[in-house]
């Protein structure tokens, strides 16, 4: 079993890592959130780009057409 302190380039202290997420989370800001619910959508949409496209197309169609 691998321990924290075995893994290459990790500090000697479990607590650094702590600190260092809050850091970054931190330096982030308020955007932090909004940053990684576009980048879940992003990774969800992107593998699917032609079929985004359609679908986006049909509403878009249909609105054009209910009005």
């Amino acid at each position: 079993m691998t321990t924290f302190e075995s893994l290459p380039g990790a500090p000697h202290d479990p607590s650094l890592l702590h600190d260092h997420i809050q850091r970054c989370a931190a330096a982030s800001g308020r955007l932090h959130r909004l940053q990684t619910v576009a980048e879940s959508i992003n990774g969800f949409l992107a593998p699917r780009f032609v079929t985004t496209l359609a679908l986006s197309l049909v509403v878009l169609a249909a609105t054009m057409l209910a009005v």
